[in-house]
C-alpha cells in the first residue's frame, strides 16, 4: 500500500485573506467557503495562516472579542 502524498489531501483552491481584516471577516470566509483555515498576505506575498484552532486557541479560549 502506497504511502498518501500531499497533493492528494490537499486543499486545491487557496482562500487568502489580506492582514489587515478582523479575525471575524475571516472566520465568516471560513465558514461560507467549508474552509478550516485561510491564507494571510499583506501586499500579495504570504505572510501565515489563520485557522480554526487558532481561533479557539486565541480567541475563545482567552475570551477575546472577534470583532
Amino acid at each position: 500500500m502506497a504511502a498518501a502524498v500531499v497533493r492528494d489531501i490537499m486543499t486545491k483552491q487557496i482562500v487568502m485573506i489580506d492582514h489587515d481584516k478582523s479575525a471575524l471577516e475571516a472566520a465568516m470566509i471560513m465558514a461560507e467557503k467549508g474552509i478550516s483555515s485561510v491564507f494571510v498576505v499583506r501586499n500579495g506575498d504570504p505572510v501565515g495562516i489563520v485557522s480554526e484552532r487558532d481561533f479557539i486557541k486565541k480567541i475563545c479560549a482567552k475570551e477575546l472579542p472577534i470583532a
